[in-house]
């Protein structure tokens, strides 16, 4: 496993001065261990319990600055959209798939649903590739009987030739795993438990994303982080010694970064895993990423610049929740969308470090399941899933 390092203020390479350097050495003489990081390495100095998720006063400062010229923050989120924003349109309803269908989770490419009957329940991946949209589209099934205990948690894709194109994590019978199929471009084939699929210990789990560039395809995240190779599993974020839970993770470069509740900002790579938490952020509850910069959005609504720490935050959402959060880049869309606690949709266009012209859609759903988004050639692409019906676009702008 790889040696970590902590910094407790964030990840930001350089830029952070509570960061232990890649020798073990801190800025300071002394030597530090990663605090609820899988590490090799014995703490030879460890933290008592008042100094774990400190975060560096002045950083804390850097971000109650008054937005600059460079740093320009949008009005918040208006009432209306001044420029009127088509409302998502529907993609695909849970009725087309059946009776009594319900989905449960989603990402860029794939619906995860589940069916009950009196006499079984089925657990249902549907590619939603625009294609697959168009023709009708391929399916894995899973089918169950219907006293067994059921959670469907997560679906993610994967490219790795070792496991199936599509996972989904369920847990059935309180026995937690990964399952996988080969859709195909039509017809239906069974949803199989994957080699070596069942993670160790990991606490809850909240969602699943895959590594496309990086060593680790599979990762689930929640209580801790545990990723998956396609034969073995390790977890590298432990979350002990009071760690909080993750609540949304991305791909940054050849590694991830990933947030979660009292400011945890975890990343991955260059040159080991990091992490910190404390002051400097509220909860975050998703990340988003643009090439090697990534944008923090807390519960509370602000927008943290957080690849570029003396950037100031935006207050983007006032008097209500951010509950999801997704991003994409492209000439056709607003660039950030988001839904509130209470299920209204928000939009907003500019780079992390130029953010304009958020407002609602007036499109308001109050049984949200997930968010997703992708980019298509030059065309960006959000999705919004609830438990009936998938809203989104598809389009693709090829050069």
């Amino acid at each position: 496993m790889k040696t970590v390092s902590l910094c407790v203020a964030g990840m930001v390479f350089g830029l952070c001065n509570g960061c232990v350097v890649p020798t073990g050495r801190t800025d300071k003489g002394g030597t530090e261990s990663g605090m609820g990081i899988g590490s090799d390495q014995e703490d030879t100095n460890p933290k008592t319990e008042s100094e774990i998720g400190t975060a560096d006063p002045s950083l804390q400062d850097t971000h109650s600055q008054v937005p600059s010229e460079e740093w320009p923050c949008p009005e918040p989120v208006a009432a209306t959209c001044t420029d009127p924003v088509s409302p998502l349109p529907v993609l695909l309803t849970a009725s087309e798939l059946g009776d009594n269908v319900v989905f449960a989770a989603l990402n860029e490419d794939t619906v995860l649903a589940v069916q009950h009957t009196e006499t079984e329940q089925t657990v249902i991946l549907r590619e939603i590739q625009w294609s697959a949209l168009e023709d009708g589209g391929g399916t894995a099934i899973l089918k169950l009987e219907p006293e067994v205990k059921l959670e469907t948690i997560a679906v993610t894709s994967s490219a790795l030739d070792e496991l199936p194109s599509r996972l989904a994590f369920l847990c059935v019978d309180d026995v937690c795993s990964l399952f996988g199929a080969d859709i195909p471009a039509q017809g239906t084939v069974e949803l199989n438990a994957v080699k070596n699929g069942t993670p160790p210990d990991i606490g809850k789990v909240v969602g699943m994303w895959t590594g496309r560039d990086g060593p680790d395809t599979v990762c689930l995240y929640g209580d801790k982080i545990s990723c998956f190779d396609g034969n073995a599993w390790r977890i590298p974020y432990t979350g002990d010694n009071g760690a909080p839970p993750v609540a949304d993770m991305k791909t940054l470069g050849f590694g991830i970064v990933a947030v979660g509740e009292r400011g945890l900002v975890v990343r991955d790579g260059f040159p080991a895993w990091t992490t910190g938490w404390g002051e400097v952020y509220p909860d975050l509850v998703s990340v988003a990423v643009r090439y090697d910069d990534y944008l923090g959005v807390s519960r509370d609504g602000r927008f943290y610049n957080i690849s570029k720490m003396w950037n100031p935050p935006c207050k983007i959402v006032v008097d209500e929740e951010v509950s999801q959060y997704t991003y994409t880049y492209g000439e056709n869309q607003p660039e950030h969308l988001g839904v509130t606690a209470s299920g209204k949709v928000f939009v907003g266009s500019g780079a992390f470090d130029r953010l304009n012209n958020f407002c609602f859609t007036g499109q308001q759903w109050d049984n949200v399941v997930g968010t997703a988004s992708y980019t298509c050639g030059l065309a960006g692409n959000h999705l919004v899933l609830t438990s009936d019906t998938l809203y989104g676009t598809i389009g693709c702008i090829i050069d």
